[in-house]
């Protein structure tokens, strides 16, 4: 329902809340979300801002590059390239005031205001598969307890993390992988109940988060690792075969 006071600049979410219909940078107000089924509405890029600055102005500029971004219990900001699953337009609930400005609702528990770019698409962020020497296994859970590859551990800095650049810290080892967008582990064994999980699409198996070092690019998520194998690597007690032909 539009605001009779203000009807180019405001727009109601709840019977007692206001947010911005339009956000400079070309956003524009999507409405009240609730959380997503199994992880978060919005899990791309996860607080960059938090605590007592924020609103949805700040939250905007934050998730510059981003499709959609939403503002959370008056004091989160998350940005993502899509919706996960389970999030849903919601009739109620987006009623916290913003902790940068008491003026602005910032969604409230399990709820998100939640904008959407009006600029070009983004470049979508993609799954490095197979390349030379290396196979692309999936997206796989941590282990049961431990991490699923232990032996070299957080391989790259955390705002370096690329496939790319984990593939190179983790050269003469069976397998890598990339977690929680900011994490690159390395090891010859695959840990106990590190498994591959099921699904067809990012958002679907939780390895949706992009690395901190490539947007551009998938590094796992929660708990969730994009794993790789160097095929060239021989692990001890196993002997590299080729056929050279009858003599």
């Amino acid at each position: 329902m539009t605001s009779s006071s203000a009807s180019s600049t405001v727009v109601s979410t709840t019977s007692s809340s206001l947010a911005a219909a339009t956000i400079a940078g070309g956003w524009t107000a999507y409405g009240c979300y609730t959380e997503a089924t199994n992880m978060r509405a919005l899990s791309d890029l996860q607080n960059p801002i938090s605590g007592n600055n924020v609103t949805n102005e700040n939250c905007a500029k934050a998730c510059a590059g981003y499709t959609f971004f939403g503002t959370e219990y008056s004091s989160e900001c998350y940005c993502g390239y899509q919706l996960n699953a389970g999030s849903v337009p919601a009739s109620s609930g987006c009623n916290m005031p913003c902790s940068g400005n008491s003026a602005e609702t910032c969604g409230g528990g399990n709820r998100l205001t939640v904008y959407k770019s009006q600029s070009s698409p983004p470049i979508q962020p993609v799954t490095v598969g197979n390349s030379t020497g290396v196979q692309y296994l999936g997206c796989y859970s941590e282990a049961t307890n431990s991490r699923a590859l232990t032996d070299k551990q957080y391989a790259v800095p955390a705002a370096n993390v690329t496939v790319e650049a984990c593939m190179k810290a983790c050269v003469g080892y069976r397998y890598w992988g990339l977690e929680y967008a900011s994490q690159c582990f390395c090891g010859n064994l695959i840990h106990t109940g590190s498994v591959l999980v099921q699904g067809s699409t990012p958002s679907q198996t939780g390895c949706n988060m992009v690395c901190q070092g490539n947007t551009t690019e998938y590094c796992g998520g929660p708990n969730r690792l994009n794993m790789y194998t160097n095929l060239n690597v021989t692990m001890p007690g196993q002997r590299r075969w080729s056929y050279s032909g009858y003599r």
